[in-house]
């Protein structure tokens, strides 16, 4: 999708600027305008409805005393049982702390008794449990007696509040629509206890808790760390709903809105919390069950449960829960100088001009959204499509060395972006390929790969046929897709083969360090790899030379230098590793010392000696490495190490047999003569063992045969000396 001049159409070269803020200035300028016309419309109205809401609520305001005993409604101030419901709150986590039973004080109970009348409802319900014990308190004043209760100058709590709730709270609590509300209520309100609980509160379904006043209740829970333990809720009878709106009546078909307002005494202002239209033929159900209960959307309970009867007959007007429950807190709750109430006004004062605001509005949204689409497309023409084509260009291009040509946009800020990217990458490949260079004058065998895991390429660079051979002759500053590169490290390792292995940890990461030996090349090879947060490094060296040094050096720190057998302290450790690793397995221990060494030094020189021992030493290792092993422990004593045999004979047959052929060998002196060997040995067999007790019993049969006859052999018996 390369965009050239040649074929395509060509863009008279500008900035990006000149290409985007011209037409988005121009956008700007029509929005400013839509929105003047706007608000222009909407001064208009609202002036309007400004003036007949003020001169309705200004008549509605000039005796608040009436007004009050007609259409206004108090509604439940829960914060004023504050301090009752922060005791109990106590009361209940000391129950829980020292597991004990939930009791309410009597001064909790008498307090909330005492102030329950300022809540402007006909009574309070309270509801208790433990979630250990099926025991539930149930509190429920008696409106009828608490009146004349609250007028008391003394109050007893025997006497007075204690007569005024068992059986009438009881009957409450065992209502099933109050128990089916209230576990609701009780799933959706799993919060932490706050002062302000009252803000959670909802109201109920209209409910019967006795037979004489069905009323709504306004419910909050008690929490304490997200258990809820109790229901505080203020009961409002339907009665009183009766004294609000009286029997009022309006003409058939007449338009109202229905506005819950809140209001203010001490400052005489008044806010709209929420307005909605109805005819009147719509208010014998519609208005209360989408004004009043609203909530059923919160409590997902259906209109069924939420109606006791199929309309409210009367034409009552009541309260939404829902927007009770979610006004400011600035208001909720009610004090002494503020209050919700529900009013009626026509329609036609606050909605006459809302015809011809909506049709401007929309009218400006269709004007906006076409200006809108005629800016984006010639953006799109002018700065999108150049972009998309540069990007196709540069998505199909693997390696560096293919971004030498990308196509032009005519966007100037763009292009010389894409002329840096080009310069940059071209600086890539001559870098790449001078340190080659610099390598391979050096003398440095090295070969270095990057993965990068963002975008599945590997870059990599060095003395490929150098280090590797002939077969990695056309190598050099190269890039490789996951697949190439995949298919390259076969190449490389198909003839490796692991000669150790080891991890170097430090605080940022790790590096893998495995050391190879290419069978073609006979050379042996140093992988370092290491884990970056966006990729892998791969580094390999030509290890041959030091890996040769530290055989070299192992080899004369483990091996007697004149057999090529195991010296002393490598024969120990071989052994004592290999019974601590085998504790119940079949072994030998093997001590021979050669006779007449000395008598051959004194005779014919240490040259003579030192044939003596070498061809010890060649027989020895005619034992099967994969079984024993071997060692010159010191001047003329040799130590064998047998395992991995069948049985003892098998083993005793082996030793005998090696024992044979030491004293059957002979070496050549320089005069010509032959010169017989003889060895005397000591052996043991066991079923593992300590290696220190192993070499006392195979040096005591040693000595055995030693004292016995010149190249005989004996075996440990318990005879010899206890195995200490």
């Amino acid at each position: 999708m390369q965009m050239n001049t040649a074929n395509a159409k060509s863009y008279k070269t500008a900035s990006i600027g000149k290409k985007i803020l011209i037409p988005i200035l121009f956008m700007a300028f029509f929005q400013i305008v839509l929105f003047w016309l706007f608000i222009f419309q909407l001064g208009l109205f609202d002036s309007v409805v400004r003036q007949a809401k003020k001169s309705f609520f200004n008549n509605a305001f000039n005796n608040a005393a009436v007004v009050d005993s007609e259409m206004w409604f108090h509604f439940s101030d829960l914060a004023t049982l504050s301090k009752p419901i922060k005791a109990l709150g106590k009361e209940y986590a000391k129950s829980i702390e020292q597991h004990s039973s939930f009791t309410v004080s009597p001064d909790i109970l008498t307090d909330m008794v005492l102030k329950s009348p300022h809540l402007h409802a006909d009574g309070i319900y309270l509801e208790l449990s433990r979630p250990d014990s099926p025991e539930v308190f149930h509190f429920r004043s008696n409106p009828q007696k608490l009146a004349r209760l609250v007028r008391q100058e003394s109050v007893d709590f025997a006497g007075d509040i204690l007569p005024l709730f068992p059986q009438y709270a009881q009957a409450a609590g065992d209502n099933p629509a109050l128990r089916r509300f209230l576990n609701y209520l009780k799933e959706r309100n799993q919060t932490p206890v706050s002062l302000t609980m009252y803000e959670r509160g909802i109201w109920s379904p209209i409910l019967s808790l006795d037979n004489d006043n069905p009323a709504l209740l306004f419910v909050i829970p008690l929490n304490y760390q997200n258990t809820v333990y109790g229901f505080l809720a203020s009961e409002v009878f339907l009665s009183s709903f009766d004294k609000l709106i009286g029997n009022t009546s309006f003409p058939e078909n007449f338009p109202h809105q229905v506005m819950l307002v809140h209001y203010n005494h001490l400052t005489a202002k008044y806010d709209i919390i929420a307005e909605k239209a109805f005819n009147m033929e719509a208010l014998e159900s519609d208005l209360a069950a989408d004004i009043l209960f609203r909530s059923r959307d919160i409590l997902n309970y259906s209109s069924t449960d939420l109606l006791s009867e199929p309309t409210i007959h009367g034409q009552k007007y009541f309260c939404s829960a829902h927007l009770l429950t979610y006004a400011s807190s600035e208001y909720i709750p009610f004090s002494e100088s503020s209050f919700y109430y529900v009013t009626i006004s026509p329609r036609n004062v606050v909605m006459q001009e809302a015809d011809l605001l909506i049709r401007t509005f929309i009218f400006l949204i269709i004007l906006f959204v076409l200006f809108s689409i005629i800016v984006a497309l010639f953006i799109t023409k002018q700065v999108v499509f150049p972009i998309s084509a540069l990007t196709a260009a540069i998505g199909q291009k693997e390696f560096p060395q293919n971004f030498l040509s990308l196509p032009k946009t005519e966007i100037s800020e763009i292009d010389i972006l894409t002329n840096t990217i080009i310069s940059q990458n071209q600086n890539i490949l001559d870098f790449h390929q001078t340190i080659t260079e610099i390598l391979m004058a050096s003398d440095i065998n090295l070969v270095t790969f990057y993965t990068d895991t963002a975008h599945n390429i590997t870059r990599g660079f060095g003395t490929f046929q150098a280090l590797l051979g002939e077969d990695f002759a056309n190598e050099s500053a190269i890039t490789f897709t996951s697949d190439a590169f995949e298919n390259l490290k076969k190449k490389i390792y198909q003839n490796f083969t692991l000669h150790s292995s080891y991890c170097d940890r430090f605080k940022d990461g790790s590096i893998q360090t495995d050391i190879y030996l290419d069978q073609r090349t006979q050379k042996y090879i140093c992988v370092k790899t290491r884990e970056l947060e966006h990729g892998r490094t791969i580094v390999m060296l030509d290890y041959t030379k030091y890996v040769l040094e530290q055989e070299q050096i192992k080899k004369e720190r483990d091996y007697d230098v004149l057999t090529s057998l195991l010296n002393r302290f490598s024969f120990t450790k071989k052994a004592t590793d290999y019974l601590f690793r085998h504790p119940d397995e079949l072994i030998c221990m093997v001590m021979w010392d050669l006779d007449f060494l000395k008598t051959l030094n004194d005779t014919y020189g240490h040259d003579a000696g030192d044939l003596y021992l070498c061809q010890a030493g060649r027989i020895l290792k005619e034992l099967d490495p994969e079984k024993s092993l071997t060692a010159r422990v010191s001047g003329d004593e040799f130590y064998a190490f047998l395992f991995g045999y069948d049985s003892q004979e098998a083993m005793t047959a082996i030793v005998r047999q090696t024992h044979q052929k030491l004293n059957e060998s002979y070496i050549t002196l320089p005069n010509g003569e032959h010169y017989g060997m003889s060895a005397s040995c000591g052996y043991v067999c066991s079923i593992g063992g300590n290696y220190e007790d192993l070499k006392k019993c195979a040096d005591l049969a040693m000595y055995v045969s030693k004292k016995s006859v010149k190249g005989s052999i004996h075996e440990f018996e318990a005879e010899d000396v206890p195995l200490v």
